[in-house]
């Protein structure tokens, strides 16, 4: 993956920029509101949010449309500055690290933040967070996974970039191999989260979302299959060898065994049956997350 390397002779203009956008976020400019009026090239945005000072920022091209791959747009007061979407996006963090540590992949999935990233058409985007995956004696990782998570943002608006993170960079996406969004929903003084998770395609196809939508409520429980979403080995762990798919998949079948057995100890017995049953009848080759943590963590912001 590429970061934007900021050159030295951009310094002096962005610093001039900065202190303009400093006075405004000084000013409590509203989320979503514009902290610069004047339209500005995306590489001069990239230098600006660099600056500590100049946290909270979005920067909205000019023409949606647009193929350039410096983009001049608007610099906006980021719409999810917000103390859930950060929760939301280091718990899923934590949970992803986690479940690769048991499995012993830990060193395979380098997880990179924040990181802009170029798409095939040119435009520039930062997920949430991104983890590329390295195959056993490869140098070079491949972006399996991307996540974005929405706030203020519109349901829609989030499919809509989903699948332009699961289209090949050939055809201007971002070449991720899958793509998982989250949508915070505030709702009567408690935090809802929707889940949905996108693939890239197969040939020509277009991406896909795979399996529903997953909601989380406050009425969530711990232990119940329903707040599990699955991550196919397949896109999870792109230009691996099938055995080692394999090997992996029965650590996973053997670790969902045990946490069924494990269920017993520590939930009802009904609900400790319908977990173990659903553990055994999972997907195979596909990685669980169990999303019941991370919503837990949102609520109590």
């Amino acid at each position: 993956m590429k970061r934007v390397i900021v050159e030295s002779r951009t310094q002096p203009v962005a610093g001039g920029i900065a202190k303009q956008v400093e006075k405004a976020l000084d000013a409590q400019a509203e989320p979503g509101a514009l902290v610069l009026p004047p339209p500005i090239h995306q590489s001069l945005f990239d230098s600006i949010v660099e600056i500590d000072s100049c946290r909270g920022l979005a920067f909205e091209p000019s023409s949606p449309e647009t193929s350039s791959a410096d983009p001049l747009g608007h610099v906006l007061r980021s719409k999810d500055p917000s103390k859930p979407h950060e929760k939301v996006v280091r718990g899923l963090e934590r949970e992803l690290n986690v479940t690769s540590l048991w499995l012993g992949l830990a060193w395979s999935f380098d997880g990179s933040g924040s990181t802009t990233t170029n798409f095939g058409d040119g435009s520039r985007k930062e997920p949430d967070a991104c983890y590329d995956y390295f195959a056993p004696g490869r140098q070079h990782g491949i972006l399996a996974l991307v996540v974005e998570v929405a706030k203020s943002q519109s349901e829609a608006d989030l499919e809509r970039m989903l699948r332009k993170w699961t289209t090949p960079t050939t055809s201007g996406g971002g070449g991720a191999k899958l793509a998982l969004g989250l949508k915070v929903v505030l709702r009567d003084g408690s935090t809802e989260l929707r889940t949905q998770l996108y693939a890239t395609p197969q040939g020509a196809q277009p991406p896909r979302r795979r399996g529903g939508v997953i909601t989380l409520t406050q009425h969530a429980l711990p232990g119940d299959p329903r707040n599990l979403v699955w991550l196919p080995l397949s896109h999870l762990m792109p230009g691996s060898s099938r055995a080692l798919r394999a090997w992996v998949a029965a650590q996973i079948a053997a670790a969902g065994l045990l946490s069924g057995l494990c269920a017993f100890l520590r939930l009802p017995p009904w609900r400790a049956a319908r977990w173990a049953l659903a553990r055994c009848a999972a997907p195979w080759a596909a990685l669980p997350l169990d999303l019941w943590g991370v919503r837990h963590r949102c609520s109590r912001c």
